[in-house]
């Protein structure tokens, strides 16, 4: 049969757990607004009798108590998984829309400053020259407008390429947060792995552990795969850039210039040991891989469409013109400031003289205006400069809005799946009031039982003595 000093026993295990208990939900009141953190909740399991020692022996006690077998860690792995993957869209939608919106900044319409508004003023410039062909002044004003309009072709393509530089370098410094990342993942899964074969609780661990894998989801789009002693091994599009306690680096190569970016030439990131590529479907780095290696270079082609068009529209009707002293033309009106083939970078203008714009149609007549009213009505044609800058413009504006719309779903979709989350893994203060309230409850009922056993013993003792 069980002994009256055993009660002591139970008593004090029930304390030790519903002490345990209340730490536990202190630790979880305490870090309420900690970000990241995972709420726990002390794992208690009764205790049954103890072994007897005979074959016809029996216990006839209630059992041995109560302990805290663990203290679990309350989070929902697939809830994880979906957040994690949300917010790698969410990452690289917002990468593809903030570049979008900055290219929009360097065709800035409608606008008095645009190039819009500098094709315009160049063909009734050249207009200008058409209704006063013996005047001086106007040819003057449409070298001016002339050198104003190639000004800001070539400013927006040094735009362009400052922004793929710039976009370049912030890339670079997102793969090395990636290794930096990893590399922590590994040390905090080498930890983990030594507490737990320990037996010692390595919750906080696990929760710095999760938010390093949370980073690189944003980052590249990786996702986390739970291993044996609480270890997560990371795997980026199928291949393990965390194994175990093992992290391998990352790096990015290809072109550096806007200009070098070919369909047979682009950026990607690769293992830093093999430079095996690793596929970037998702997360910030995946969007900027998209606007450098897609977005810009395709946007800046179209700019040095719209210069070849310029150039070549006008120089064609330019060499069939005579200047105001009867001379042909000679040469083009606009032209490459390197000797190289016309494009948005290099486009200039080639004439310096008034006196040698050539508005004249025929050699014998100084005042005719024939090619200077066919350069100015260049403004009517389709396909044309102006129709190539609409075209470019409009198919920036719906490109921007669509990303705009697609980024806006995209948030509500990742908020809907970290809530999701959080009203699993986050604190609920009012429930651990609660469950303060009923360890407490329990604290003291178990101090009750012993101090019940207690007052029970002194009176046997007492009663024996006498």
């Amino acid at each position: 049969m069980s002994s009256t000093f055993s009660g002591l026993n139970t008593a004090y295990s029930a304390l030790v757990a519903q002490r345990r208990a209340l730490e536990t939900t202190g630790q979880n009141v305490a870090n309420v607004n900690t970000p990241g953190y995972t709420r726990q909740r002390a794992n208690l399991e009764a205790q049954g009798g103890p072994a007897v020692p005979a074959m016809y022996s029996k216990y006839e006690g209630a059992g041995d108590g109560v302990k805290v077998v663990g203290v679990d860690r309350i989070t929902d792995t697939f809830l994880q998984s979906r957040a994690q993957n949300e917010a790698a869209k969410l990452a690289s939608q917002q990468t593809i829309a903030t570049s979008l919106s900055r290219i929009e900044d360097v065709f800035p319409e409608p606008s008095d400053s645009a190039l819009g508004s500098n094709l315009a003023d160049t063909w009734n410039a050249w207009a200008d020259v058409a209704n006063s062909p013996g005047d001086e002044a106007p040819r003057s004003a449409l070298l001016q407008q002339a050198q104003t309009l190639t000004g800001n072709i070539n400013a927006a393509s040094k735009n362009l390429s400052d922004q793929w530089s710039q976009q370049r370098d912030e890339l670079s410094v997102t793969v090395d947060e990636v290794n930096v990342a990893a590399k922590g993942i590994a040390e905090l899964n080498l930890a983990i792995r030594r507490d737990t074969q320990a037996g010692v609780p390595a919750n906080e661990l696990k929760d710095r552990r999760d938010a390093l894998v949370d980073k690189l989801a944003s980052l590249v789009g990786a996702t986390g795969r739970q291993g044996e002693d609480g270890v997560v091994d990371v795997y980026l599009g199928g291949t393990a850039i965390v194994r175990g306690a093992d992290a391998d680096a990352l790096r990015l190569e290809g072109p550096t210039k806007l200009a070098d970016v070919t369909a047979a030439s682009q950026l990607r990131i690769v293992r830093d040991k093999d430079g095996y590529p690793s596929s970037v479907s998702s997360g910030k780095a995946a969007g900027a891989l998209e606007t450098l290696n897609s977005t810009l270079p395709t946007y800046s082609q179209k700019l040095d469409g719209l210069a070849s068009t310029v150039a070549t529209s006008v120089n064609a009707i330019w060499s069939t013109g005579y200047d105001l002293d009867g001379n042909p033309a000679g040469g083009n009106f606009f032209g490459s400031s390197d000797g190289g083939p016309v494009k948005a970078a290099n486009l200039t203008v080639l004439v310096t003289d008034p006196r040698k714009v050539a508005a004249s149609g025929d050699a014998a007549k100084r005042l005719d205006n024939a090619v200077a009213n066919k350069i100015a009505a260049i403004a009517g044609k389709v396909d044309g400069p102006d129709g190539v800058y609409r075209d470019l413009v409009a198919n920036l504006a719906v490109e921007s809005q669509t990303a705009q719309t697609r980024l806006t779903t995209q948030k509500s979709v990742s908020e809907k799946a970290t809530d999701a989350l959080d009203s699993v893994r986050g604190v609920d203060t009012d429930e651990e009031m609660t469950n303060l309230l009923a360890y407490q409850r329990g604290y003291e009922a178990a101090a009750r039982v012993m101090n019940s056993i207690n007052s029970t013993l002194d009176t046997l003792i007492n009663m024996v003595g006498r």
